[in-house]
């Protein structure tokens, strides 16, 4: 692959010679070049060269920064009360609007969810998930479609198990669809602590656990279909070789393909008594599409001597890849490092596991993994440590595909010197073109409150946002809205340059074919600038035609600098936005000649009805919905 710096060197040819095809300026037959070639030849390597141009802007890798910025500061999610609102949890559909659940409460505790629009607005007010009123209801997860609709679980007490596993599936509105329902089948014992993974179109898989078949101390999972149909029979256990009797399995994770495979993640507990020894580790168990389980369970890592780990957590990418996460703790000690490791298709190792966290054990814990749409993992975790004098309460960091950490860590939370307590964090991510994320967590303190709240915080990569009204410009008629926005804020002043490619294309007020330049300072950077762009009549008469505008990115912060800043037309990456121009000005064409074989009509043609205009008089274009995701005004 060429380098970058070919790349942009071969941008820069490919500009050079549409421009001297195009303009071509005095004649010098005397040198020959480009300039000397018949006007419809340079025509053609015009074209060429656009096309070379286009495909290029198109096939550019898209620059990433090294830190996802921050839309906005960190936001209060639950309600303004004196309740204890902990243990919470966050999922996010495909247009980044999301859902925050929780526990509220402290004797019998409620399950609590808050829906967020995609510009991070509450949708409504916070509700009550939990169907069931009697008894306890406690740690809760959630996971949503690509469309909206969502599935909480829980455990706690419900019609027929005094402590098992509920949940409560709910359309993109936050409706209900149906009561609370039990997942467990296996109600002796306890069942305690669900994950759960939901495929795009809702079908799901939920783990947990707890007693279940042929172990008192264990894990097993179910899965169901999009309306809730039980897939499963039983509760399956993904590693049913009898544990010793002083072995647990617990803490289990679990995460799903678009397709319906299958991984689940758990912590392991194995002692031998003569003599006594004992082993921590990390299993993994994958299953196919139809549920089979590919091989046995996997041990990714294990500790013998001196030290935990625990608190899995697993998710896939869109190559069935996977990012697999856990907390490394001293015997004894609640001080621990977070650590992670990138996985292929097969379940094997891409590269040795990283450390995460800062290199010096303290109070962490929870840790949780997503992969975004640039198979990036980023890895969240409740942190009690502190950096610079600030209490951290939440950190995370960005993992590649090939398993090597970058950029700096991240800390979502409030930015105090007081101490805080952070119990859980949760993370989402929606697979937009800015990799929209969303950070969750439970403080005691960080705001100035007296009891546990659940904050929010968004994050992105830094990009410019194109929105169109229309992709429909009319000759000489009505102006299509163009909006263009920073999607994070700036380290320094960006300038957007929009250069038409078609000289009967106007940008604002200015002449036709002239270039336009926007300026955001870090003060307007989130702050919409839309102009109007109009289509002059082509003087050849053309009546359909293409009218391109390139766009162009010029800072002093790497992140919006040209050619490294992402820019995305109508959420789609791209560098050059593409209009359809009607020209009604066109003459029209020579009347067909009639076909003497067919025979003349003896009754003039029924004529159809006129359309009725828009009330602007143009043609009415089709709607295009374009969203700015969590962007917080």
């Amino acid at each position: 692959m060429l380098s970058s710096t070919l790349l942009v060197l071969f941008h820069v040819l490919c500009s050079a010679v549409v421009v001297a095809c195009i303009f071509p300026g005095p004649e010098r037959t005397s040198v020959p070049s480009l300039l000397t070639l018949h006007h419809r030849r340079r025509q053609y390597i015009a074209v060429i060269g656009g096309m070379l141009l286009l495909l290029l802007s198109v096939s550019l890798p898209p620059a990433r920064a090294a830190d996802r910025a921050p839309v906005g500061p960190p936001f209060r999610v639950s309600p303004q009360d004196a309740q204890t609102d902990q243990r919470p949890a966050v999922a996010m559909d495909a247009a980044g609007n999301a859902v925050v659940v929780w526990q509220t409460g402290v004797d019998a505790p409620d399950i609590y969810a808050q829906l967020l629009s995609a510009t991070g607005t509450p949708r409504g007010a916070a509700f009550r998930v939990n169907s069931t009123l009697t008894g306890s209801q406690r740690r809760p997860a959630v996971a949503m479609a690509s469309g909206g609709g969502f599935v909480v679980t829980w455990d706690g007490t419900g019609f027929g198990d005094g402590q098992g596993i509920w949940a409560r599936r709910f359309n993109a509105a936050g409706s209900p669809l149906g009561s609370d329902f039990r997942v467990n089948v296996t109600t002796a014992g306890e069942q305690f602590n669900p994950a759960i993974a939901l495929q795009p179109g809702g079908a799901f898989v939920i783990a947990w656990e707890g007693a279940v078949p042929n172990d008192a101390a264990g894990v097993a999972f179910r899965r169901f279909t999009a309306t809730a149909f039980p897939r499963d029979r039983s509760d399956q256990v993904p590693d049913p070789t009898p544990p010793p009797a002083c072995s647990t399995r617990s803490a289990p994770s679990v995460a799903v393909t678009q397709t319906g495979a299958l991984a689940i993640a758990w912590e392991a507990y194995r002692c031998d008594l003569t003599p006594f020894a004992e082993t921590f580790s990390i299993d993994l168990q994958r299953y196919a599409d139809g549920g089979t389980p590919l091989g046995t369970p996997t041990t990714i890592v294990a500790v013998t001597t001196g030290a935990a780990i625990g608190e899995p957590g697993i998710a896939f990418a869109a190559d069935n890849g996977m990012a697999l996460t856990w907390s490394r703790r001293p015997l004894g000690d609640a001080q621990a490092l977070i650590e992670a490791i990138r996985l292929d298709s097969t379940g094997n190792p891409v590269a040795p596991a990283v450390v995460v966290s800062a290199l010096q054990p303290a109070l962490r814990s929870g840790p949780q993994v997503v992969i975004d749409a640039d198979n990036v993992a980023v890895i969240a975790w409740a942190d009690q440590s502190t950096r610079n004098g600030t209490a951290l309460g939440v950190a995370a960091r960005l993992i590649d595909q090939s398993g090597n950490l970058f950029g700096d860590q991240i800390t979502p939370a409030l930015n105090t010197s007081a101490p805080v307590t952070t119990n859980q964090v949760a993370v989402a991510t929606a697979r937009t073109g800015l990799n929209d994320l969303l950070f969750v967590w439970d403080t005691l303190n960080g705001g100035g409150n007296a009891a546990p709240a659940v904050y929010a915080r968004a994050y992105r990569e830094p990009g410019v946002v194109l929105t169109r009204s229309s992709t429909l410009l009319n000759a000489d008629g009505a102006a299509v809205d163009l909006s263009v926005a920073l999607a994070t804020v700036p380290n320094a002043t960006v300038q957007i340059t929009l250069v038409p490619r078609d000289a009967q294309v106007r940008l604002a007020n200015l002449v036709p074919g002239a270039a336009l330049t926007l300026t955001f300072t870090p003060a307007t950077a989130t702050q919409p600038q839309v102009i109007a762009v109009r289509a002059d009549a082509n003087p050849a008469g053309s009546a359909i035609r293409s009218g391109l505008i390139d766009v162009q990115a010029f800072s002093s912060d790497p992140a919006y600098a040209n050619p490294t800043a992402r820019i995305l037309i109508d959420g789609t990456p791209a560098t050059t936005i593409v209009f359809t121009i009607l020209d009604n000005s066109a003459a029209p064409g020579p009347s067909p000649t009639p076909d003497p074989a067919l025979p003349t009509p003896t009754e003039p043609p029924e004529l159809l009805p006129s359309p009725t205009p828009t009330p602007t008089g143009e043609a009415e274009a089709p709607q295009h919905q374009v969203y700015l995701p969590l962007l917080r005004r």
